[in-house]
């Protein structure tokens, strides 16, 4: 009984043994995997930090680019509308164009025509007053003539 309580005891020492070296390479596995875990979380906050900022700088930018934006479309709002009324400014001034180049016609054609009618009444007073010059002068030489001819006869008598 006594052997078979040694033989009992030396197999449990034998099985504390090999569960100690097992509990031991438990806990040196369990310390490697802390040390991983420590070193993981570590790189994570690291990480998580590195993001925070790239995140902080991205909200940043966006803000900028929104501002950008919103400054740019109030230009291109202001521009539309600046384009808007030169369209308007430019169809008014074609408008002023036209009626001033139809007024302009209107008042050349009046003019023509008051033109003509001076023509017209130059060429027949001119007409009248070649005729009056030539009855003038033709009056004038039948009285010289007749003024000759009455010398001549009485320096003939």
């Amino acid at each position: 009984e006594l052997a078979q309580a040694r033989n009992e005891l030396t197999q449990t020492r034998s099985e504390l043994s090999a569960a100690l070296r097992q509990s031991t390479a438990l806990e040196e596995r369990l310390t490697m995997l802390e040390r991983r875990h420590a070193e993981a979380l570590r790189i994570a906050d690291e990480q998580s930090r590195e993001l925070g900022s790239k995140h902080r700088a991205l909200e940043s930018n966006n803000h900028e680019l929104e501002a950008a934006l919103s400054r740019r479309s109030s230009e291109l709002q202001s521009a539309t509308h600046e384009v808007a009324t030169l369209k308007e400014q430019r169809t008014h001034m074609i408008d002023e164009m036209a009626h001033t180049k139809r007024e302009q016609s209107q008042q050349t054609m009046q003019a023509n025509a008051q033109l003509q009618e001076l023509r017209e009444e130059m060429a027949s007073a001119a007409a009248d007053a070649s005729l009056r010059h030539r009855t003038e002068v033709d009056t004038v030489r039948l009285e010289l003539s007749s003024r000759l001819q009455s010398e001549q006869e009485s320096t003939v008598r």
